[in-house]
């Protein structure tokens, strides 16, 4: 990357963004972690120093990989790792005793073991995960493009529960230095939202709250209890006053037309009380 090219990217990131990069691969690349890493995978002491050196050592790496899948070393560890499947379909042994197991097998392909080498030392660094990239970077170039590891917003996704046979919402992509700031964003919102509708319950509309409520429930009460009370008079025993005083027909008529629109409603939000 040319100087132009570098001052101009830097413009395009936070300052404080590209501090924390440059700040980290200066420490990273001095550390016992990245040269022990560069060693055992033939890496040169300082890094790469262009892409022409690194496809150089990406071809080797290619053809360690492609001689392994040939080998009959690696028809036995399938084999093997397929004896260890049938066990755990048997219930002889757990399911992490399978997957620890088949692990353990898969060190032997450089594939597996190049990448698992790198997520080991990532998690190592003390920085999020989604850093993995701009890590690998800094382990294989002595230079590695000035890139600030971009932080993924929260991620909602529907995961399908086997226990109870339904799809749950869950949300991925939390870090660190996730904020709230993150969870308002149009992207994630809109995605949310859309989740929401098909998880159990989700398509129902969200209630308000009933104003009347409380005093609904006691008028269906009184209905059973005292059904010889006019409206009227439940009204006053619910409100344990007396409304007679200074009160005229039309307010009279209005309590009563009231009181009959709230026993509607709570019948049909909640029905009867038996």
């Amino acid at each position: 990357m040319g100087n132009r090219d570098l001052n101009e990217y830097k413009r395009q990131l936070r300052s404080t963004d590209y501090q924390v990069a440059f700040s980290f691969r200066r420490k990273f690349q001095k550390s016992k972690e990245c040269l022990k890493f560069r060693i055992a995978w033939g890496i040169p002491q300082f890094g790469f120093k262009n892409s022409a050196d690194y496809y150089e050592w990406d071809k080797e790496y290619v053809k360690q990989i492609n001689t392994y899948n040939k080998s009959e070393k690696y028809k036995e560890h399938q084999q093997k790792i397929k004896n260890k499947r049938q066990e755990y379909f048997d219930g002889k042994i757990t399911e992490f005793d399978f997957k620890w197991y088949a692990q353990g097998v898969n060190f032997a392909n450089p594939n597996f073991k190049f990448s698992y080498d790198i997520d080991q030392i990532t998690l190592n660094s003390g920085m999020p995960i989604y850093w993995r990239d701009y890590i690998e970077e800094c382990l294989l170039f002595e230079n590695p493009r000035v890139t600030f590891p971009s932080k993924p917003l929260p991620e909602p996704t529907l995961k399908w529960n086997e226990m109870y046979q339904f799809y749950e919402l869950i949300i991925d992509n939390i870090f660190p230095d996730t904020t709230t700031k993150d969870f308002d964003n149009k992207k994630f919102t809109k995605k949310l939202k859309e989740l929401k509708l098909k998880i159990p319950g989700g398509g129902k509309p969200q209630s308000r709250k009933k104003k009347n409520f409380e005093f609904g429930i006691e008028l269906l009460a009184l209905d059973k209890q005292k059904p010889e009370l006019s409206d009227f008079e439940k009204t006053e025993t619910i409100k344990n006053e007396s409304l007679i005083d200074n009160l005229d027909i039309i307010k009279e008529r209005k309590i009563k037309n009231n009181t009959r629109q709230i026993r509607q409603r709570t019948k049909k939000y909640i029905g009867n009380i038996e």
